[in-house]
């Protein structure tokens, strides 16, 4: 799951991948993880935006986009559930602590 096109494609690709039926995968990540597929997809795009505003100059729309967001807002609200910030302000952050002295 966790190439790019994977990861963008998420849960359709996910249960494509599965050896099982989507309601086995669900019960399995709910007593191995405590989350559900949808939950660890969401997680792996939020993860991967994250690399991707650290290392690269794109732009936040265009991380979405390539992440299969079809909404603006969407990506703004699970970023920010996971990371506690927004896009801009954890570019913003990741930069300023790297920074060389």
């Amino acid at each position: 799951m966790r190439t790019r096109e994977n990861i963008v494609l998420g849960l359709k690709k996910m249960y494509e991948l599965a050896p099982c039926t989507p309601e086995h995968l669900c019960k399995t990540f709910r007593k191995s993880l405590n989350k559900t597929p949808s939950e660890f997809t969401n997680e792996l795009k939020v993860q991967t935006a994250a690399t991707l505003l650290a290392e690269s100059n794109d732009k936040i729309q265009f991380i979405s986009v390539e992440l299969g967001y079809r909404s603006q807002s969407y990506f703004y609200h699970s970023f920010k559930e996971y990371y506690g910030m927004t896009p801009a302000k954890f570019r913003e952050k990741i930069r300023i602590s790297n920074r060389p002295i």
